[in-house]
């Protein structure tokens, strides 16, 4: 692995904690302040509970510009029903600023060019339709000054316990955190959500398309229909995006509580996801570690997919021998393991040394041999491995006995790892340009 995720996941855990701790903050400075210079707007909403008793209507409709310090507590927003999203209820220009809505309910509404500063969306669901955002901005950011020095702190809005069916477009929408949320049929498009987290959510047919997702971080997914979608070239080079993984063991842990055909689909998922975000990477960085990690987890998840068995074993073979051409320190490995065991083996089955003679030894006469002759005989057998290997051959040294079927074997495998280890080398020199 090129990825430290213990120390990744710790790093974004710590992130979680410091953005929270910023917005609580920033939380109690603007409202003590607010209170003191309180001055009546009519067009704004201050310091209030609204909950479904003291709500005008089945679905709240809101009729203030401006709500600051609000908790909207089980309140329906949008309609019932609509045929499409033009007849959506559309909610345009309103501000909210540390705004906390509290076990809501969002049906086929649209927030259109509305600014949300430090919110709090808990336990929040979507029942019917969608809950749209479109050209909304989550962004905000807070400079204080120590010694002098401007620090910038940049306050989130987080969706926490939510399940929406949720749809993001031609959105700034930086730090936006999601934590233990579902999201269902859900895209995020045209955004620029640099910084954004995701934390322990489960993704059921999710799309980020066209979106700058730079520093993106998704950590503990439950569900992998996540894929990565980037039409045009629009993004700087050398872009971060981090997923958390589980490891090998665990995947092969959770699939054994599912049906084949489940497991199946959840090798597909996580292979979809990894080939988009792979692809789109491949696209704009320079070869680094993270976009290698997710194009060999795509390849090693594709094979787990493969039903025909030729298929499999292709993918089986690429796989073990060098790891889908990322690990070559695993095919050195391999090359030196062969080479000795063939070794071994022509010692025992014959080497016939033209004029000087027979290498071929049983376990009672290496016994009775001395040292130096035996090292002597194997550096030679060695010699004979390495360039029968690599189908030079060498004149003097022919096989003996048994020793064909050796030979034979190794010429094979040696016209075998001789193409893998070209294609590999030829794949990483193509990368490169």
């Amino acid at each position: 692995m090129r990825v430290d995720y213990k120390k990744r996941d710790y790093e974004i855990d710590k992130k979680i904690e410091e953005l929270k701790s910023i917005r609580d903050a920033l939380y109690s400075k603007k409202k003590d302040i607010l209170l003191k210079h309180k001055r009546k707007n009519e067009d704004e909403l201050f310091n209030e509970t609204v909950n479904k008793n003291n709500g005008s209507s089945l679905y709240y409709r809101f009729k203030h510009t401006v709500y600051k310090f609000i908790n909207f507590k089980d309140l329906k927003f949008g309609k019932y029903y609509a045929l499409s999203e033009s007849n959506y209820i559309s909610v345009s220009g309103i501000e909210f600023y540390f705004v906390k809505f509290d076990h809501c309910i969002f049906n086929n509404i649209i927030f259109n060019d509305c600014h949300f500063y430090g919110c709090l969306f808990d336990n929040c669901m979507t029942s019917n339709g969608k809950l749209i955002f479109k050209k909304c901005h989550f962004r905000g950011s807070e400079t204080n000054y120590i010694n002098n020095n401007p620090i910038i702190q940049n306050t989130c809005t987080e969706f926490s316990n939510c399940m929406f069916s949720l749809s993001l477009k031609h959105c700034f929408a930086d730090y936006l955190l999601f934590e233990k949320c579902k999201l269902i049929q859900s895209e995020f498009t045209s955004c620029q959500m640099p910084d954004s987290i995701f934390n322990k959510c489960g993704f059921y047919s999710v799309h980020f398309i066209n979106s700058n997702i730079d520093k993106l971080s998704v950590k503990d997914i439950e569900n992998h229909e996540l894929e990565f979608h980037n039409i045009f070239d629009i993004w700087d080079v050398d872009n971060e995006i981090y997923i958390s993984f589980e490891g090998i063991k665990n995947t092969k842990k959770i699939v054994k509580k599912k049906t084949y055909k489940e497991e199946i689909d959840y090798y597909k998922n996580l292979s979809k996801m990894y080939f988009t975000l792979s692809k789109l990477l491949s696209k704009n960085n320079i070869n680094d570690n993270l976009t290698i990690e997710y194009t060999y987890l795509y390849n090693y998840f594709s094979m787990k997919t493969k039903k025909n068995f030729l298929d499999r074993f292709i993918f089986y073979i690429s796989w073990t021998l060098c790891g889908f051409g990322d690990k070559m320190s695993r095919f050195l490995i391999w090359f030196i393991v062969f080479i000795l065991s063939t070794s071994f083996a022509y010692m025992f089955s014959g080497l016939s040394l033209g004029g000087n003679g027979i290498i071929k030894y049983s376990i009672s006469s290496i016994l009775n041999t001395p040292l130096n002759t035996i090292v002597s005989d194997f550096l030679t057998c060695i010699h004979f491995s390495i360039v029968t290997f690599s189908t030079v051959g060498y004149g003097n040294i022919t096989p003996y006995g048994s020793s064909y079927v050796v030979s034979a074997i190794q010429i094979i495998m040696g016209i075998v790892f001789v193409a893998i280890f070209t294609s590999v080398i030829v794949k990483k020199f193509l990368k490169t340009l």
